[in-house]
């Protein structure tokens, strides 16, 4: 249950209603999380360090990961990689775009993200213009049948 969000300002309650949810999560997903946890909470524990609140994800102090912390790791990656822009916000996006693209309902995808329908449609809306094309598409074709059935009937 995700009731609770962390950035720069810290931990509190989530913003707004939509942002108290259920995230399922897969096996596959489930299974990568919990041997990262084992294989980090192995390598701490050779300093004696431990993690008693079970977090998957800490800084060298034991407190969960913050949006600085994250994008700062994001942003020695893209150095790396020489990647020129990229904020951990971006994974958001992508996530979002991926599941519309995949015709996941908009209501499902708003609520996973903790979003409304609304919002979804309003920042993603480049995201439904295939759809668009299919849309005009589809009725082109339906009028070309259409056009067709009738110079049948006519001969």
């Amino acid at each position: 249950m995700l009731n609770k969000t962390k950035d720069r300002y810290g931990s509190r309650t989530p913003k707004t209603k939509n942002s108290y949810r259920k995230f399922p999560m897969n096996e596959n997903i489930k299974s990568v999380l919990l041997d990262y946890k084992k294989w980090h909470d192995e390598i701490m524990e050779t300093y004696k360090f431990r993690n008693p609140d079970g977090y998957v994800f800490i800084t060298n102090d034991g407190d969960p990961i913050g949006e600085r912390y994250l994008k700062r790791i994001i942003d020695l990656i893209c150095e790396r990689e020489e990647i020129t822009h990229f904020t951990p916000h971006y994974l958001c996006h992508t996530f979002v775009t991926i599941q519309l693209s995949n015709n996941i309902p908009i209501s499902t995808v708003a609520a996973l993200v903790g979003d409304t329908p609304e919002t979804i449609y309003k920042v993603y809306a480049h995201s439904f213009e295939k759809d668009e094309v299919h849309a005009s598409n589809l009725m082109d074709d339906i009028i070309n049948l259409s056009s067709f059935e009738k110079s049948e009937e006519i001969e």
